[in-house]
């Protein structure tokens, strides 16, 4: 299921996933792998965002909105995670709730 959010300072509109388990432990292992090449920055942040991020303006090719998410200002970030989170929570607690 995709979520729609529209950035507040760019107004581009978006749309997103939650991420999975297996999206996370990918994550998880690319990140190790990029700190080892990046002298122990981490990435994870950024990978969470590629992974969620679905749609930007109508466009949906991965590269494209990799390049779009690396111009983003901060603030939409912000905004975009905590929104993000909600809908983690309200999904989270409603399946937990009716197992």
């Amino acid at each position: 299921k995709e979520f729609d959010f529209v950035l507040p300072t760019s107004n581009k509109k978006i749309k997103f996933r939650l991420l999975t388990g297996k999206d996370e432990s990918d994550i998880d292992i690319m990140d190790k792998e990029n700190e080892e090449k990046n002298d122990g920055v981490s990435t994870s942040s950024s990978l969470r965002l590629e992974r969620s991020i679905m749609e930007i303006d109508g466009v949906r090719d991965k590269m494209k909105i990799s390049h779009i998410l690396k111009t983003l200002n901060l603030l939409d970030v912000r905004k975009f995670k905590k929104y993000a989170l909600s809908w983690y929570w309200r999904y989270s607690c409603s399946y937990t709730i009716r197992k």
